[in-house]
């Protein structure tokens, strides 16, 4: 589901509640946390998502009644983190330091 469809909390509860009626789970495979801007205008300063977007997000599919959601974007992350911006990294790290059922998970950061 896009964020840019209009319905899509409605849209991933159908989804959910198909799945679980089935007596399965749903995952959120490809949640999107690396940038799409289209231009190299951008791609230093990007538009189309921030660290702070992914947090949102994460929240949002957690409030919806996901219990496993796999981010998009862990190479950018790291770039981003090898280029001086620790943001994307700190960001997952803190969301997965909070959230995640396994204690060992921690992204490193490169030196």
């Amino acid at each position: 589901m896009s964020r840019a469809d209009s319905d899509w909390p409605d849209r991933l509860a159908n989804v959910k509640d198909m799945a679980r009626a089935q007596g399965k789970q749903a995952w959120i495979t490809e949640a999107q946390a690396e940038p799409w801007d289209a231009t190299m205008d951008t791609f230093t300063n990007p538009q189309s998502t921030s660290p702070e977007a992914t947090r949102s997000l994460f929240a949002n599919l957690k409030d919806a009644g996901y219990t496993t959601i796999l981010f998009w974007g862990s190479e950018y992350w790291l770039w981003r983190a090898d280029n001086g911006d620790t943001r994307w990294v700190d960001t997952v790290k803190s969301i997965l330091a909070k959230e995640s059922a396994a204690p060992a998970l921690l992204l490193p950061v490169r030196a």
